[in-house]
């Protein structure tokens, strides 16, 4: 993370494929994310869930993209 930089988050989730799905998303549409927690999702999953951030300056753009993943899959959650 760049110190210059605003992260927010939008998801939070303990399920890795929900991970990977949203890395996906967030890439396609060349959104700056980071993931806090991924790899604890390997090493002690149901401990500790992921969090995906987002640059505050793409926020509103991340939330839009994952609305409609939302609806599909309730277990995790956009902030």
């Amino acid at each position: 993370m760049e110190a210059d930089k605003l992260y927010k988050e939008v998801y939070v989730t303990m399920n890795p494929f929900h991970v990977a799905f949203i890395k996906s998303l967030l890439e396609s549409e060349g959104i700056d994310f980071i993931i806090e927690g991924e790899n604890f999702l390997q090493i002690r999953p149901l401990a500790v869930p992921a969090r995906i951030k987002v640059e505050s300056s793409q926020f509103e753009q991340a939330i839009q993209l994952l609305e409609e993943f939302r609806n599909d899959h309730s277990e995790g959650g956009i902030k």
